[in-house]
């Protein structure tokens, strides 16, 4: 049985992306999917990444715009027991790849 539940992987896995990126990198960070496999946790996080305008936006004053076509996907890998930080990849969710 896992010492850390699942909320707890939730949190962990959080907390690792905010130490891995600036918080002006993570725009609409949420949960995508959570597994657990034996002594492992898997969590799936996606945020929106800011893309730099062209130009013309830039001359009317915008710096950047969040386009929803630049969402990253992160499974953090952690071990069940601690909590420890194992890994982070990057990862497609079926959805985003049949975009």
């Amino acid at each position: 049985m896992a010492k850390i539940e699942l909320r707890q992987a939730i949190e962990r896995a959080f907390e690792e992306i905010r130490k891995i990126y600036d918080e002006k990198e993570l725009n609409d960070l949420l949960l995508e999917e959570i597994e657990r496999s034996n002594d492992t946790w898997f969590v799936t996080v996606g945020f929106t990444r800011f893309a730099r305008i062209p130009p013309f936006a830039k001359a009317m004053g915008q710096r950047y715009v969040a386009d929803p076509n630049l969402r990253d996907y992160k499974e953090i890998k952690l071990d069940a027991q601690t909590g420890e930080f194992k890994s982070m990849r990057d990862r497609r969710l079926e959805e985003y790849t049949r975009l």
